[in-house]
């Protein structure tokens, strides 16, 4: 898809308190969303900030974006914005739902932003 990525090369290593394998389901979940959503010749950024209580990881994808009325939805089990926004047709819209369990179990959130036709971005704050 000639995706530019930005970010990766910059990220500081970060520590932050959980269970290492679920985490690391969160992340690949994000980013995969973000390979799935961005056009050809799309960008994916990612970046991390700390302050003295958590960890903030984002990813942000430029793309068809999310409508308003939806990004309520998102998060919710079973929920596809649109069928048509991805090829996969094996989706089955668990993928959001399950990454904000697994941030409840460790006391994190997740938050989305988009304007569409422009960009998404998600991002999820840990504690330390």
């Amino acid at each position: 898809k000639n995706i530019e990525i930005i970010g990766i090369d910059d990220l500081e290593p970060t520590i932050a308190h959980g269970d290492s394998a679920m985490i690391d389901q969160v992340i690949y979940n994000l980013v995969d969303n973000a390979v799935k959503f961005t056009d050809i010749g799309g960008k994916i950024s990612v970046n991390t900030v700390n302050d003295k209580k958590h960890v903030y990881f984002a990813v942000t994808n430029t793309g068809k974006g999310i409508p308003a009325e939806s990004l309520e939805k998102v998060f919710d089990r079973f929920y596809k914005v649109d069928q048509s926004r991805s090829t996969d047709t094996k989706s089955t819209g668990l993928g959001l739902y399950l990454i904000k369990s697994i941030l409840s179990l460790h006391n994190g959130t997740i938050t989305v932003e988009s304007e569409p036709d422009s960009f998404t971005r998600f991002t999820v704050k840990l504690p330390k």
